[in-house]
């Protein structure tokens, strides 16, 4: 089974509920970003590996390319048994999109 997962580097996402509701979201924990996952969370409580919102810890110095692998290496590390991320070279894959 596949599922989708979206990160999201950007430090202040305001359109995180409706990406949420699509599919799971990997956000990284700023303050800001921890307020919307809160409040998601709140009206929100069910878990689903389909949809919802993780937060992952970033330091204000990381770039996006680095938070988006931050987040790769950190949640592979905490992957169910048989998960695993498949790319070759991710740094040179790895494409940042802004709005």
């Amino acid at each position: 089974m596949l599922y989708c997962v979206a990160i999201v580097a950007h430090p202040d996402f305001e359109p995180l509920s409706p990406l949420a509701e699509r599919v799971h979201v990997w956000l990284a924990g700023t303050s800001a970003n921890r307020a919307r996952a809160e409040a998601y969370w709140r009206t929100n409580p069910q878990k689903s590996l389909e949809q919802g919102v993780t937060t992952f810890e970033v330091r204000s110095s990381d770039s996006p390319e680095e938070i988006v692998l931050g987040a790769l290496g950190a949640q592979q590390s905490r992957a169910p048994l048989g998960m695993r991320w498949r790319s070759t070279e991710p740094r040179q894959r790895l494409v940042c999109a802004r709005r």
